[in-house]
Parts: structure tokens; sequence; C-alpha cells
């Protein structure tokens, strides 16, 4: 693991509603597995539009998952969605851009992918796409022959994060699957639920969860008792 490893801001974009890319470049390697997270800790500046507030401190730290690849040594790149109240995140979608500087640790927790495991199926809710692509780009990028199919369920079809890559990455063993809560569209409509997992998944050897606390407990349960997986077959990452 490293420490405070100094990291500048090479390319920012938008990915969704409300939601940016941000692209970190390191002046050395940082190794990490496919779903892994990084701490990341950056001075935030006031202006006009921006102000630091309740008391907290310019300095401010957070876990992000890494989107991008472990085989991309380019660049780490992050998926940020500020949720209500959100303060550190709102300041990443609003304020930041090229050249601002961060500093990085890592990599830490037991949510990833790894070459032996086969026919995965990644289950996600809104910002929870972030270290599922990340695994999925891994798995085309190395040539795995590991089946990984998506399910990933948001409120609305502009909330679908990452959207045109997904769909890009979705041919031969690895596919996906949108659902929609709170709009009417040509697509799936619905919450994850036990129907719409025995209809689209089929000889799931391993399970990643992750999304807000509600999404990733109901998962957790509809596995548990509608398809008696064991827990050890089942990973998950909870964003608060």
């Amino acid at each position: 693991m490293l420490r405070d490893i100094p990291a500048t801001v090479s390319e920012v974009f938008s990915i969704g509603a409300n939601a940016r890319c941000i692209r970190l470049k390191t002046g050395q390697a940082m190794p990490f597995a496919p779903g892994q997270f990084m701490m990341i800790r950056c001075e935030m500046k006031e202006d006009g539009d921006f102000k630091i507030r309740d008391g907290k401190k310019p300095v401010q730290q957070r876990a992000f998952s890494v989107s991008s690849s472990p085989l991309n040594t380019e660049y780490l790149e992050l998926t940020v969605k500020p949720i209500e109240n959100a303060f550190f995140s709102d300041y990443l979608v609003r304020k930041v851009g090229a050249g601002h500087p961060f500093f990085i640790s890592g990599p830490f927790g037991h949510f990833f992918y790894t070459d032996e495991m086969q026919d995965i199926v990644l289950l996600g809710a809104g910002s929870g796409i972030a270290p599922l692509i990340g695994i999925m780009r891994y798995i085309r990028d190395k040539r795995l022959a590991a089946k990984a199919h998506l399910i990933y369920s948001n409120k609305t079809e502009q909330d679908i994060l990452w959207r045109k890559e997904i769909e890009e990455l979705s041919e031969g063993n690895i596919s996906h699957l949108f659902t929609l809560t709170q709009q009417q569209w040509e697509g799936m409509m619905g919450r994850i639920d036990a129907a719409m997992i025995r209809e689209h998944v089929h000889d799931a050897t391993l399970f990643f969860l992750c999304g807000p606390m509600p999404f990733v407990q109901e998962m957790e349960k509809i596995l548990a008792t509608e398809f008696h997986v064991p827990k050890e077959r089942v990973k998950k990452e909870i964003y608060d």
C-alpha cells in the first residue's frame, strides 16, 4: 500500500446527470485489483460559488472506488456523483478541473476481482457502477474468458452512468441489463428483484453488489433467501 502519492487532475468530463469522471495522473505506479478503492485527499478552495460550511476543514479525504482498469497505467479514474447533502463530492463535481492537485493513498478493500473468478454477476445501483465498470474493463482488456453480466438500476435514463461504454463493453462474454425505477422507457423497468435475477442470470458462481446500503442489503436478502447463495459467494461494497 502506498500513502500520500501526489496526483494531478488531467481530465474531467460528464458521464451522466450531475456526475463526473475525474482522471488523475500520478508520478508513480499505483497497483490495485479491479474493484478496490483509494483514499483521495485535497485542499478545497472557496470562491463566490462554493463555501466551506458547517465548520468543516478545507482539507478533506474520502474513499473512492477506481473505475479504470488496473491495466490502464495512464491514469486513475474516479466516478463521482454527489448524494443528498454531499460536501466533498459536490466540490469534486462542481469545482475541480484539470491541474487540481490531490494526494492518493491505497489501494484498500476486499471487494475485488481476480483472474480465476468465472461467471460473475454484477448488481449495481447509481454510483455503485464505479468499481463494477472497472471490473468489466479489466476482463475486456485482459481478454479473459470469464462471463460477466451486469444488472444496473437507476431512477431515470439520464442517471445511467457510463451508459455508452457499458453498451460498447457488452459483447461476447460481457453483457448488461439496465432497469429504471422512476421513468417509463422501452427497456426493463422496476427494482432488481428475484424474478429479474431469475430471468436474466444463469450459472453464476459469484456476485458483486455495489450501491447504497438499502440496495445492497436487499440484494443480499434476495440472494440468500430466494437463491440460497452462500455468503462466501457474495462480495459487497456499500456507498453511504
